[in-house]
């Protein structure tokens, strides 16, 4: 199964984050972490990690101070992508 995310607003608006190949992603600043990194100061080091789940992806925040929001929610437990 093979996912991806899309940054919708900001300045991320039009990234296309793919998500072909292992089980768990994490996404942020951080280059020894991160297996997709965001050159923005609002995105914190480690901001998500994303899991494969059984049926699809899973989004957990991993930030208190920048937390990652969906549709203008901020993501306060995992949440099932779809």
């Amino acid at each position: 199964m093979k996912g991806f995310l899309v940054g919708e607003e900001g300045p991320l608006a039009g990234l296309i984050i793919r998500m072909d190949e292992g089980d768990e992603w994490i996404i942020g600043r951080d280059p020894d972490v991160s297996y997709q990194v965001l050159e923005d100061p609002m995105v914190s080091r480690k901001a998500v990690k994303v899991v494969k789940s059984e049926s699809g992806f899973v989004l957990h925040n991993l930030s208190d101070v920048n937390p990652a929001s969906i549709n203008g929610k901020v993501v306060e437990e995992p949440v099932e992508l779809s």
